[in-house]
């Protein structure tokens, strides 16, 4: 009866244990941990914490200082879980089947704030061009990437208020975006323009009264000689200057025993050449250069016949080409304009003391005369801007004037500038880098260049004397 009574009590004590080491808790495995990737973050990171005994069909629950984060991927050897927003620095605490256990601290760095933009300096720029992106939270030590319509620009500075990049090659009109922190913004829209090339004009002149008569070189800005262009090579007087753009030549025009020559003289080498351009009728007076094609055309005002004609003549030749047009009438013309927007020469004659303004285009011949009488004075020297507008030397009032002329009307549509002296002026010529016109006048035997500057009005004499002859025939170039 004894034995039975301890089998049974064997029994129970050995079936007892063995039903414990099978509860939950018996079965499972404790992740043993080695490492933690990284010992800083910001939400958002993924870290990862490496080990032993990690199973995959268990649940796990990652806290960051309390705040559970997201387990990302589970293998027998290691966890990843993404850091929470809200996330700060403190413990990070394993917990599995409630049992949790601290396997490491974090340090959670602050995400960086993003610029509140305020705006951009420009909304046109050209390739190249520096703008300035304005706002708040700039931090020089981020790094921040500009787009102009998907181009990369390049970042030249970073303060805390702003933020300077260069309009890269390729850049398009668009949208410009700001990508930090990998996050990319539309800050605004900007429109790319065609890069136009500056060209800088230079300013010559024919220098008389010296043997040989020179073309010269004069500075703008301070009325000096910078450098002889040529020397004439012959005796007889030149007029009619005009700029060929294309060839970089000066082209004006001389009588010898009758016979008209075409005189052309390159800025850049100095040559000169003499080329016979005489009509078997009539003569050639004011060469006009029409640049509206490539090459330029070469015009002439031929007189002294009826009718007096416009005339196509060869830059390289002299010959003539072709007849433009019959001029309708027998007043002389002078003050010769070329107007590309509308491909026509534009000058003036006086009938019966009255101005008009004559326009021949060069395409189809077609004249046009417009009345353009002041009620006061009278309007002298033409004037074209590169931009085609049309000024004029308002003179025989006091003060003169420059005005600006509608070459649709013939009317005054404003004063651009009162003449501060009393002194006639003469050879006007525009410069299209500082939209000014320059003229001269002579004072006491001296010489001034005088520059009116047709948006502002600012008025500039500077003295343009040499010390042997005397300048005449101002020319302005367009060159690269």
């Amino acid at each position: 009866m004894k034995k039975i009574y301890l089998f049974t009590l064997l029994s129970i004590l050995f079936f007892g244990c063995s039903s414990d080491d099978s509860s939950p808790d018996a079965q499972l495995n404790i992740p043993i941990i080695d490492d933690i990737s990284t010992t800083n973050a910001t939400a958002g990171d993924i870290i990862t914490i490496t080990g032993k005994n990690f199973d995959s069909n268990q649940t796990y629950i990652i806290k960051f200082n309390g705040t559970q984060g997201t387990v990302t991927e589970i293998t027998a050897t290691f966890l990843k879980a993404k850091v929470p927003e809200g996330a700060t620095t403190g413990d990070i605490t394993l917990t599995i089947n409630t049992q949790t256990t601290v396997v490491g601290t974090i340090t959670i760095d602050e995400e960086p704030q993003s610029p509140t933009i305020e705006n951009i300096s420009t909304d046109s720029a050209v390739v190249g061009d520096i703008i300035t992106v304005n706002g708040t939270n700039f931090d020089p030590e981020e790094t921040y990437i500009i787009k102009f319509n998907g181009i990369q620009g390049t970042i030249t500075e970073i303060t805390t208020t702003s933020l300077k990049v260069q309009v890269p090659e390729g850049a398009t009109t668009g949208e410009i975006t700001l990508i930090f922190n990998e996050k990319a913004t539309v800050i605004g829209n900007i429109e790319i323009l065609e890069v136009v090339i500056d060209y800088g004009s230079r300013l010559f002149a024919y220098k008389d009264g010296i043997t040989p008569s020179q073309i010269v070189e004069i500075d703008k800005n301070t009325g000096e000689q910078i450098s002889v262009i040529a020397d004439i090579d012959h005796d007889n007087y030149l007029s009619d200057f005009i700029f060929d753009d294309a060839k970089n030549e000066i082209i004006c025009n001389y009588t010898d025993n009758n016979i008209t020559y075409l005189y052309k003289i390159n800025v850049d080498n100095g040559q000169t050449t003499s080329t016979q351009s005489n009509p078997a009728t009539g003569r050639y007076e004011n060469w006009i250069i029409g640049r509206y094609n490539s090459p330029n055309f070469l015009f002439a005002y031929k007189d002294q016949i009826t009718p007096s004609k416009i005339v196509q003549i060869d830059l390289e030749s002299g010959n003539f080409v072709d007849d433009v047009t019959d001029i309708d009438h027998n007043n002389y013309l002078s003050d010769f304009n070329f107007d590309s927007d509308a491909d026509e020469i534009i000058c003036n004659y006086t009938d019966n003391n009255i101005t008009y303004l004559y326009k021949i285009n060069v395409n189809n011949g077609q004249t046009t005369s417009i009345q353009s009488n002041p009620t006061t004075g009278r309007y002298e020297n033409w004037i074209m801007s590169a931009n085609n507008r049309l000024f004029v030397y308002k003179d025989g009032v006091t003060p003169s004037q420059i005005i600006e002329i509608d070459k649709n009307t013939g009317n005054q549509i404003s004063v651009i500038a009162d003449i501060d002296h009393d002194n006639y002026l003469s050879d006007f010529v525009f410069d299209s880098s500082k939209n000014e016109i320059i003229c001269n006048y002579t004072d006491n035997n001296i010489t001034y260049l005088y520059k009116i500057n047709v948006d502002t009005g600012k008025t500039t004499s500077i003295q343009s004397n040499p010390t042997t002859g005397r300048y005449e025939n101002w020319i302005m170039s367009l060159v690269e």
